[in-house]
């Protein structure tokens, strides 16, 4: 049997909202960090990938032929990884936008 006075949640002290909101708030310290190394990986193989693409560009310009367009080898892969990372980020993103609704639907219905 559970004792609805003592429990964790409901407690008459008010310990175990303290704990909630300490969760909660962990929770999305931890979500926070995890956008923004996503975010830091991906202008890091962005900045790369463009790196890559800019010295190509401008040896077909200055070189025409000549350039060196073997540097573009995997870019195809690069690519993927950069759209994974921004999909990543957009269901991050999407996942704390829910996480806050749900958080302000709790507060509407007091």
């Amino acid at each position: 049997m559970s004792d609805e006075k003592n429990s964790p949640v409901t407690g008459s002290s008010g310990v175990g909202t303290s704990n909630l909101m300490q969760r909660l708030s962990q929770e999305f310290i931890s979500a926070q960090n995890s956008m923004d190394r996503t975010v830091l990986e991906l202008r890091t193989k962005m900045r790369a990938m463009h790196q890559r693409l800019d010295v190509v560009l401008n040896e077909l310009e200055t070189q025409g032929v000549a350039a060196g367009v073997e540097r573009l080898s995997g870019i195809g892969e690069e690519g993927l990884a950069v759209e994974r990372l921004a999909k990543l980020l957009r269901d991050q993103r999407e996942d704390i936008e829910s996480g806050i609704d749900n958080v302000r639907a709790c507060s509407r219905r007091s």
